[in-house]
């Protein structure tokens, strides 16, 4: 960019040096009396013809001209005070290259400098000057081309004072490195190679390549750095940019301030290689001091570690590696990739990948624990999670907790507490706790239905409040029936092995009892699979297996009865029979002998074996009767 500014005034001078050519020619031809140097250094010789009146002179001039002939100076004057001077200067190595002077008397180029112009300007005690080879100054006053190749376009007070430096026009303005350039303004300072400051006020670029483009009292003093504008703003980092704004600085390398106020890209100390790539966009207060760490805007905010982001809101900090604070206020992410979404007052830090969504004094503490939002929720265990609420804490690795004071303390618990204000715990691992006043509901349909029950299904089985689980029922709710045989079943029944056994997820000291589901599914083919039994398909089985003992029984029980008349009416024979033995056995104590004693001895004998075997009929009648046994 100074290169090409000082090319241009390089063209204006020589643009005004033949400008002041033709004035020369003017003047002539307008009769003014001028002077034309003598030979061999002789007095000048007054003339007083016009140019027109020159004739023969050529088309290139080399007939007639108007000049010296020897090492002496040649004045224009106007109202016989020097308006051009043209000095006589050489350079044995470069050739003749002489010095143009114009404008106030006064104005001069330091002797033995070569190849100097001066456009014009200049008054007294304030004239333009050049001290060094093939320096410009253009116009202005009390400004100085103090390097060669330096250009001062205008303005008043300005030193160009580098090789090849440039100071376009402005005051107390000044150049004063190899290639430096300053556009404009006022009391700006390009003071290092190829350093640029475009205009403003008191505005000083100091590092090799930097830049400021305006504004007031900026500086960009790192190499390569710029400052676009705003007020008291500074780039000191390598590569280092502040967009504008006012007192913000970029001290690290590549670091970057777009706008805003008093904000800082990078960490300020010695070394500014330590934290580069920091980015603060705008905001006002806000600090990026990690390396590649950014806060987007806001105020007050800090990120403070290696990649670290606070994308805005107020006094939000992101102090671990990856850490990101989306916005709000007071918010912190302090664990290495920890998450605050927003909110106020939210903590995400202790261990890795912790995650607040928003909400109002929530903590995740535990590494890829997560608080959804609420307030005043803790996720401290590992890759616990608390959905939401208020006052709820996932403790135990893996839980989870939400609503209202949950409280999932061991690992594996799940624990939803209703709007009831008071604790619902989880103590034991793997537990799942679940605190609904109200009824719960489960199901796949979109109506659910909480007036009746405490859980109720899509299907409408529900634990009642009383604590005991009931099955739907309803004919309304069933199709495709199908009637069994109680004694079918009851027999299909009496062959599935029934055992004692415990689940292997449990202590072998707890014990249940009851079939395997492939027995009970190839017994009965009931269920949805055949290694599980369905409540209502056991209960069922259950039912028509007592409808079946119950039809046996019946059938017992009009057998026994058919049995029990039986046995009445042999008892009544046999009754009959005792009586009449006992009738015989008195008739045989009054025997008139008339048949004598072996008569009568046959007689009570027979009747005796007679009565023990109808005795013996009846014992084996009512055995029968019994039931066989």
């Amino acid at each position: 960019m100074s290169f090409h500014v000082t090319r241009w005034l390089f063209l204006v001078a020589a643009v005004l040096g033949g400008v002041a050519v033709f004035a020369i020619g003017a003047l002539i031809a307008l009769g003014v009396g001028s002077v034309v140097a003598g030979p061999d250094g002789a007095p000048p010789t007054p003339v007083g013809h016009n140019w027109t009146e020159v004739e023969g002179h050529g088309t290139d001039g080399a007939g007639w001209w108007l000049g010296t002939t020897d090492n002496q100076a040649l004045e224009l004057r106007v109202n016989n005070a020097r308006a051009l001077r043209i000095e006589p200067a050489s350079d044995p190595a470069h050739g003749f290259s002489p010095n143009v002077i114009g404008g106030y008397s006064e104005n001069g180029v330091t002797p033995g400098v070569l190849g100097a112009t001066i456009g014009g300007g200049g008054l007294s005690g304030y004239i333009n000057q050049v001290t060094a080879n093939y320096g410009t100054v253009s116009g202005g006053w009390n400004n100085t081309a103090s390097n060669n190749h330096a250009t001062v376009g205008g303005g008043y007070n300005n030193n160009a004072s580098g090789d090849a430096a440039t100071v376009g026009g402005g005051t107390r303005n000044g150049a004063s490195a190899y290639y430096a350039t300053v556009g404009g303004g006022i009391g700006n300072t390009a003071s290092e190679w190829d350093a640029t400051v475009g205009g403003g006020d008191e505005n000083t670029a100091s590092g090799i390549n930097s830049t400021v483009g305006g504004g007031v009292q900026n500086t960009a003093s790192g190499r390569d750095a710029t400052v676009g504008g705003g007020y008291a703003n500074g780039a000191s980092g390598f590569l280092a940019a502040v967009g504008g704004g006012y007192t913000n600085t970029a001290t690290d390398d590549y670091g970057t301030v777009g706008g805003g106020g008093n904000n800082q890209a990078g960490d300020a100390d010695a070394d500014p290689a330590n934290t580069p790539y920091a980015t603060v966009g705008g905001g006002q207060g806000n600090t990026a001091s990690g390396p590649s760490a950014t806060v987007g805007g806001g105020n007050t905010n800090t990120a403070s570690n290696q990649s670290a982001t606070v994308a805005g809101g107020a006094s939000n900090i992101a102090s671990g590696d990856q850490a990101t604070v989306g916005g709000g206020g007071g918010n912190t992410a302090n664990g290495v990739s920890a998450t605050v979404g927003g909110g106020d007052a939210n903590t995400a830090g202790g261990g890795t990948n912790a995650t607040v969504g928003g909400g109002h004094a929530n903590i995740a503490s535990g590494s890829d624990a997560t608080v959804g939002g609420g307030n005043s929720n803790t996720a401290s265990g590992y890759a616990t999670t608390v959905g939401g609420g208020q006052n709820n804490t996932a403790a135990g690795n893996y839980s989870f907790a939400a609503g209202r004071r949950a409280w999932a303390n061991n690992q594996g618990c799940f624990v939803w507490g209703d709007s009831t204000d008071a604790d619902v715990a989880c103590d034991s691992n793997n537990g799942f706790v679940i605190r609904a006043s109200g009824n719960i509901w489960f199901g796949t349909t979109s109506s659910p239905d909480l007036t009746t029950g405490f859980i109720n299904t899509s299907t409408g089985a529900y634990l009642s409040t009383g604590g005991t689980w009931t099955n739907a029922s309803d004919r309304d709710a069933k199709e495709n029936f199908t009637l069994v045989d109680g004694q079918e079943v009851l027999a299909r029944l009496a062959e599935i092995p029934i055992t004692t056994w415990n689940y292997k997820a449990q202590d072998a000291v707890i014990r249940h009892m009851g079939p395997v589901g492939q027995d009970f599914y190839s017994a009965f083919g009931l269920g949805e699979s055949d290694t599980a039994i369905s409540t209502v398909d056991a209960d069922g089985v259950t039912l028509a297996a007592i409808q079946g003992l119950y039809e046996l029984s019946q059938e017992q029980d009009d057998r026994i009865q058919v049995l029990e008349a039986e046995n009445a009416d042999l008892q009544q024979q046999l009754n009959d029979l005792e009586t009449r033995v006992a009738v015989l056995e008195g008739q045989a104590g009054v025997n008139n002998g008339s048949a004598g004693p072996l008569s009568s001895s046959l007689t009570a004998g027979g009747l005796l074996l007679a009565g023990l075997a109808f005795g013996g009929l009846v014992v084996v009648q009512r055995r029968r009767a019994g039931g066989g046994r």
